[in-house]
């Protein structure tokens, strides 16, 4: 890996955010059912009252998770834990975690932005020339992410929710055309996706793997298995970065919200918010919280459009837009 990648990224540690780093292997405090509330409980099991009670309280902690773990000290990373109603651990951070964090992620996007050009035409070459079953299969995810706007998805979450990311994508879910490719399916937390694919290597690679598919999966099968892992890996190979999935929902969530920003006369956070859903299948309080660069909300709460443009120049005019905004 090269060493000037995504710094901002791999400095970021809870003590460089004035934080304590959680032990959340340690013991911590817990939560019990006590009548129509709740019960906190320190370390040695004797109930938690007071100051210390109001700030468990304070966290509000998801009535549906169980196995609670709080952490005694108030200056950690993570402040709680549990399990939600699907099994799946969920973390409640200290918001100046959050925040940088956040800043580290947003970092990170303009030399996304400069590697990107050079990553699509690694995957174009992939999806066009490749006669490995595998790295043809590892190209059609990263294109889908990247032209779509597609998750990575997660078989585990697909076996339990049904929720429906790109390598979980079955057969059903795609309707070809004369030059394109249709995709129906339910994402995460319920949501309806129609979203159709243009590019002529992408929708090619996609008619191969769902003609050849063993099963209704088009990424199960013998040398085509996919896993999340092994996407993130051909990220970094290709771009030369230490980029995974994540950063192409960041950068398609903000370069959505910059081509709203261009196309709008008097822009607003919603209209911004909206946008940058409508790519992401998600709401626009995930978009705006989640995935939309900090300059672009600003941008939108001073209602001016975007009209510069930057970057490189095989970039689409939205991502331009955002580069431009984010110098």
């Amino acid at each position: 890996m090269s060493a000037d990648i995504c710094l901002e990224r791999h400095a970021l540690t809870p003590q460089s955010a004035g934080l304590t780093d959680a032990n959340t292997d340690a013991p911590g405090w817990t939560r019990k059912r006590r009548g129509k509330g709740w019960s906190f409980h320190d370390l040695k099991g004797r109930l938690i009252d007071g100051d210390r009670r109001e700030w468990c309280q304070s966290l509000a902690i998801p009535p549906a998770w169980d196995a609670v773990w709080i952490n005694p000290d108030r200056s950690g990373h993570i402040l709680a834990f549990g399990d939600d109603a699907e099994g799946r651990r969920q973390y409640i951070y200290h918001p100046d975690w959050r925040a940088a964090a956040d800043a580290a992620k947003f970092s990170d996007l303009p030399l996304f932005a400069e590697r990107l050009p050079r990553l699509r035409s690694r995957i174009t070459r992939a999806l066009r020339e490749s006669e490995d079953e595998h790295t043809l299969a590892l190209a059609t995810v990263v294109g889908l992410m990247d032209c779509a706007g597609l998750r990575i998805g997660s078989r585990h979450h697909h076996a339990r929710t049904g929720a429906v990311g790109a390598i979980t994508l079955c057969r059903k879910h795609l309707r070809f055309e004369a030059d394109a490719v249709t995709l129906h399916f339910t994402g995460k937390s319920g949501q309806k996706q129609r979203i159709t694919v243009d590019a002529p290597e992408l929708c090619g690679a996609l008619d191969r793997l769902a003609d050849s598919a063993s099963s209704a999966h088009i990424f199960d099968g013998e040398g085509r298995m996919v896993r999340e892992h092994e996407v993130n890996a051909f990220i970094h190979e290709l771009s030369g970065a230490d980029f995974t999935a994540k950063d192409f929902r960041t950068w398609g969530g903000s370069a959505a919200a910059a081509g709203y920003l261009r196309a709008t006369e008097e822009p607003s956070i919603k209209g911004a918010a909206q946008a940058a859903a409508d790519w992401l299948g998600n709401t626009p309080a995930i978009a705006r919280n989640s995935y939309i660069h900090p300059a672009i909300i600003e941008q939108a709460r001073r209602g001016e459009p975007a009209t510069r443009l930057a970057g490189p120049t095989r970039l689409r005019v939205g991502e331009r837009t955002c580069f431009a905004l984010m110098a």
